[in-house]
């Protein structure tokens, strides 16, 4: 029983430290340093989201406490838990859409128009006279909604 060209070369691979290259012509050298960059580009804006979500987060309970004293740590549980509930419901709902669509342009502009006007709630707060905590559960929600972008990515 003879092996395939293919099983030899990645035998010789695991047994060496022999560099593997496979001719395919599915992507120029070019190609593959933009794929590669543009990985680069998404894992740091991937790090930029999740470092302002921990920052976001730690003010939650201070911000909340000055709203509405009334309102306890189990609602606090739900603003916090709000945001990534959103987006886990909404990065399909977004996805097929740019899909849809054919292109990411018009999702990814609605996603900021919304994370604009939920950051705006979320900071002026303190200007609605009542159910202000409310008022944050909606704000979080809406910029986990406006995350769902990061399915295309």
């Amino acid at each position: 029983m003879r092996m395939s060209k293919m099983a030899e070369r990645l035998k010789a691979v695991f047994k060496s430290n022999a560099q593997f290259t496979l001719n395919d012509d599915l992507e120029t050298p070019q190609q593959y340093r933009e794929r590669w960059r543009s990985i680069y580009i998404i894992y740091f804006t991937m790090f930029l989201i999740s470092l302002g979500f921990s920052i976001i987060v730690t003010g939650v309970w201070p911000y909340l406490d000055k709203l509405d004293p009334t309102a306890g740590k189990e609602f606090m549980g739900f603003i916090v838990a709000a945001n990534p509930f959103a987006q886990m419901v909404f990065s399909p709902v977004v996805g097929w859409w740019s899909n849809r669509l054919g292109s990411i342009r018009i999702p990814l502009i609605m996603s900021l128009v919304v994370f604009s006007i939920a950051s705006s709630t979320y900071s002026s707060l303190e200007i609605f006279p009542s159910y202000r905590k409310y008022w944050m559960l909606g704000s979080r929600f809406l910029v986990g909604v406006s995350s769902g972008k990061i399915c295309k990515f």
